[in-house]
Formats: structure tokens, C-alpha cells, sequence
């Protein structure tokens, strides 16, 4: 029976190998397995024996490899018609990132067409989101969400409004020459 190492070298340093180096690779090598199964086909579940990742979502082990992420690279990146050109391709990123959710890309499409900084216009989008929030449809993915302290004073800003305009610049000209901000009650779902 062969012995497991103690230490390693990294960079230049001794690094000393615990049990808890060894749990998380072999925890990493058994999701990296499950990808590779899925990937050759095998829809059998369960994909491993391992309860915790028979019980439990995890990230894939490429990020690249998850269903949203997938959705970036095929349809805001590369979409079909769309302008390869650096600064266009940089706003439709940031602005899809900003909400992380293809729900809330196919509805700005829908409510406005091909999504372009060219043809951007904060005062559209911001209706179109807003219009989408009072229904209570969430326009942000839940992978991203963090809690604020917000709530003090019984009205919460809405996150988008200040990120809209700062994806086109510090002023956004939609009359004011202010950005706005939005404000719901608390407990709206965003």
C-alpha cells in the first residue's frame, strides 16, 4: 500500500498536505467525474456515490459548462445578428451580468428588440424592468443576490437604476440628466 505524501512543493514552498487537502480533491476529482458522465451521456441517477453530491447542487466544475453561462456565450456574445464590434459586445455582457437571468434578456428583447449600446435607452429599459418587478416577476437570478441593510425608511432603491446608467456613463440623458432611482416597498420581489 503506497503512503500519501506530506507536503508538497508550490512555487517554491513546502506545502504541508492535511486531510482536509485531500478531501477537497477528492470531492473535486468526484464532481469533475459527474461532468464527465453527464457529458458521455449517462442520465442513470444517481451519477456517483458520493451522498453529499447525490444531495446537494454545486457549480459545475467549468463554469463555462452552466445552462446560463452557456446562454451568454451563444446568444448576448455571439447571438445571431448581432454586432461583433468590442464596445457593443462589452455592454450587452455587463448588462446581461447585471442580472445574470435569460428570463430578463428574453424579456428586454421581447419588450425592445435587439438589445444594442447604440440603440440604448435607460428610460425604456428601466419601464420595461419596472413593469416587470410590480407584476412580480424576479428579473435577477438568485445566484448573485445578496441582502442588503436596506428597508430603514420602508422603501428600498432598486439595485438596476444607478448599474443602467452607469453601463452608458455617469449622466444618462432621459430628461434629467440624473439617473433616477426607483423605490418599492419592501418585501417586493425584484
Amino acid at each position: 500500500m503506497s503512503r500519501l505524501p506530506s507536503h508538497v512543493k508550490i512555487d517554491g514552498d513546502r506545502v504541508a498536505l492535511t486531510p482536509v487537502f485531500y478531501s477537497y480533491w477528492k470531492f473535486t476529482a468526484e464532481r469533475q467525474n459527474i461532468f464527465f458522465r453527464r457529458l458521455a451521456g449517462a442520465n442513470a441517477l444517481p451519477l456517483t456515490d458520493d451522498e453529499i453530491l447525490q444531495s446537494y447542487k454545486f457549480t459545475n466544475s467549468y463554469r463555462t459548462s452552466d445552462r446560463v453561462s452557456q446562454f451568454l456565450v451563444r446568444n448576448v456574445i455571439y447571438g445571431e445578428n448581432q454586432s461583433d464590434r468590442a464596445e457593443e459586445v462589452f455592454f450587452r455582457i455587463l448588462l446581461f451580468k447585471l442580472f445574470n437571468k435569460i428570463e430578463t434578456w428574453r424579456l428586454l428583447e421581447r419588450e425592445l428588440g435587439r438589445i444594442s449600446l447604440s440603440a440604448y435607452n435607460y428610460g425604456a429599459f428601466d419601464e420595461v424592468l419596472s413593469a416587470a418587478m410590480k407584476t412580480g416577476t424576479a428579473i435577477y437570478s438568485a445566484a448573485y443576490i445578496m441582502p442588503s441593510a436596506g428597508g430603514v425608511f420602508g422603501l428600498l432603491p432598486v439595485p438596476w437604476t444607478p448599474s443602467l446608467g452607469v453601463l452608458v456613463g455617469s449622466e444618462v440623458d432621459h430628461g434629467t440628466k440624473d439617473i433616477g432611482t426607483t423605490y418599492v416597498q419592501p418585501g417586493v420581489q425584484v
